[in-house]
């Protein structure tokens, strides 16, 4: 997750606005129920969730008073509630390993040419950075992404994805298979071939609502909800709309 610090680029702030947008939208979906709350020696009091902070759930009365009880004096019934309505914070950490040979190669006196090879994989790691319990399960994926070398066209080369919880441990871990892209530079004829160019990670709950994500291109942080029905092999135009649906729909069927 994103949080303001004293100095933020544009890019980061358009991040932050939409990790914002989405949150609220846990937010308010919550806050809409206006419940009784029962306390560990059976008071009750009906009252709507506002938030959590600092060990404390914040509440406000039909009356409109606002009420900070420790969740550690709700019942049992309570608690499951928050565990499955407020979603966590969660950081998402990235690495990638890429490695990158040449195929082949020519030098002359007027020419010369290279083909090289990148095989690259990510390994993810997703860290639930709040203390409040959480049942709720989650599905990650990742999105390894290269990019034609002469034209504005991209294309995932590596997909995985991942479903978790966070009921027992407060991190877990998922990694993409190798995908290797192949390009050709010359002195003379145009390049051509697939680069590696970044990678996406969205996590999302199980109503499809993205909880948190993470990129290396303020690109596709823009288009994140463009990427909801990729799998590997899908292509996108420079809009990043998608090139070849169909064949995107039949690799969703066959996962």
């Amino acid at each position: 997750m994103v949080f303001f610090n004293e100095s933020v680029s544009d890019g980061d702030m358009n991040k932050v606005l939409i990790v914002v947008i989405m949150v609220l939208g846990f937010v308010f979906a919550a806050q809409a129920e206006m419940r009784i709350w029962t306390s560990v020696k059976g008071d009750t009091i009906e009252a709507e969730y506002i938030k959590l902070f600092a060990g404390k759930v914040i509440l406000n009365t039909p009356e409109g008073k606002q009420l900070k009880v420790p969740i550690s004096g709700l019942c049992n019934a309570d608690k499951e509630w928050l565990a499955n309505a407020v979603p966590p914070k969660i950081k998402i950490s990235v690495d990638m390993d890429k490695d990158s040979d040449t195929l082949s190669s020519y030098s002359g006196y007027s020419y010369d040419y290279q083909t090289k090879a990148e095989t690259v994989k990510g390994t993810v790691k997703l860290d639930k950075t709040n203390q409040e319990p959480c049942n709720r399960e989650f599905t990650a994926r990742m999105y390894v992404i290269g990019k034609e070398t002469t034209r504005d066209l991209r294309e995932v080369i590596s997909f995985a994805e991942h479903t978790f919880s966070f009921k027992t441990s407060k991190t877990t871990t998922f990694k993409t298979t190798p995908a290797t892209v192949e390009y050709t530079k010359s002195s003379y004829s145009v390049n051509r071939g697939l680069k590696y160019e970044g990678y996406l990670v969205v996590v999302e709950d199980q109503k499809g609502g993205i909880v948190a994500f993470e990129s290396s291109q303020s690109s596709y942080e823009k288009n994140v909800h463009k990427f909801k029905s990729v799998r590997k092999g899908t292509k996108f135009d420079r809009d990043f709309d998608i090139t070849n649906p169909n064949q995107t729909n039949k690799k969703r069927k066959n996962n």
